[in-house]
C-alpha cells in the first residue's frame, strides 16, 4: 500500500470515528469539562468575602487574573483527566462490543485505525480548549461582573489566550500519545482511567518540583503558565516524544494478536 492509499484509508477511518461520536458522552464533555472549571472559579470569585482582586486593578488586569486562574486549574487538574477519559471512551467503543477482531480483518492497514483514534481524541482536546477560551471564559467573566467591586468591563485579551492555549496544546502532545496508547492497549476501561487518575494525583506533587515537573507528561501542559525558563526544551520533548511514541504504538498495534 502506497502513501496515498494509506492516507485515504486513514481518512475513512477518521470519518467512521466521527460518526461514532454522535450522541455520545465524549462529545458532551467538550463543553462539560471546561464548563465545570469556569463555573468553579466564577462561583469562588462571586462568593469570596474579600475581593479576589486588589481594589486598584483595572478591568484588563482583572481579566488577566481571572483567565490565569481558569487556565491553571484546567491545565493542571482537569485537562489530564479529560484527556484520559476521552481516550478511554473512544477506545471503549471497540473494546466493549469486541469490534477489534472484525475491524482488523478488513483490508485496511491496522495503523490507520490507531491513528484515527488518536486524531479524534486530539480534536476533542482542541475543541475543549477552543470552547474554554472563546466561549466559557468570556461567559464566566460576565457572570463575575455581577459583583460590584470587580471591574470586568470589556473582554479578555483573546490574542494572549489563544497564544497560551497553543503552547499548552503543544506541551500536551506527549500526554495525548500516552493516553491513547494506554486506552487502546488494555481492554479494561478501569485500567486506562486508573492510570490516568493516579498519574494526575502524582502530578500534583511532581509538578511542584522545578527539576522533575517539566518532564513528567501529566505536568508538561502547565509549564507555559509557569516561570519555567526553558520552555523550548519542553516543547521539543513533548513533540518528539509524541512522534516516537506514536510510531512505536502503531508498530505494536500492527503486530498485536486479537483473540476476542
Amino acid at each position: 500500500m502506497n502513501i496515498r492509499e494509506f492516507i485515504e484509508a486513514s481518512a475513512r477511518a477518521v470519518a467512521a470515528e466521527v460518526l461514532k461520536l454522535k450522541h455520545t458522552l465524549a462529545l458532551w464533555l467538550v463543553l462539560i469539562a471546561p464548563g465545570v472549571v469556569v463555573a468553579l472559579i466564577s462561583v469562588q470569585w462571586l462568593l469570596q468575602t474579600r475581593s479576589p482582586v486588589p481594589p486598584s486593578n483595572l478591568a484588563a488586569d482583572n481579566w488577566a487574573l481571572y483567565c490565569s486562574a481558569v487556565l491553571s486549574i484546567w491545565t493542571f487538574l482537569m485537562l489530564p483527566l479529560y484527556l484520559t477519559l476521552q481516550a478511554a471512551l473512544m477506545a471503549g467503543l471497540e473494546h466493549q462490543e469486541r469490534h477489534w477482531k472484525r475491524l482488523l480483518c478488513l483490508p485496511m492497514p491496522r495503523s490507520s485505525y490507531y491513528l484515527a483514534k488518536l486524531f479524534v481524541v486530539a480534536a476533542l482536546v482542541v475543541l475543549a480548549m477552543a470552547s474554554l477560551v472563546l466561549l466559557l471564559i468570556p461567559l464566566g467573566g460576565v457572570l463575575v461582573s455581577l459583583r460590584a467591586d470587580i471591574d470586568m468591563a470589556g473582554w479578555p485579551d483573546f490574542s494572549k489566550l489563544i497564544s497560551q492555549s497553543g503552547k499548552i496544546l503543544l506541551c500536551t502532545m506527549l500526554l495525548l500519545a500516552l493516553a491513547n496508547f494506554i486506552a487502546l492497549r488494555w481492554r479494561s476501561f478501569t485500567v486506562a482511567v486508573s492510570i490516568g487518575m493516579s498519574a494526575t494525583v502524582m502530578g500534583f506533587i511532581i509538578g511542584q518540583s522545578p527539576r522533575f515537573g517539566p518532564w513528567f507528561p501529566w505536568t508538561m501542559p502547565i509549564q507555559p503558565l509557569t516561570k519555567n525558563p526553558d520552555l523550548t526544551a519542553v516543547y521539543a520533548c513533548s513533540a518528539i516524544g509524541f512522534l516516537l511514541l506514536t510510531v512505536l504504538s502503531c508498530l505494536e498495534f500492527e503486530r498485536r494478536e486479537v483473540t476476542d
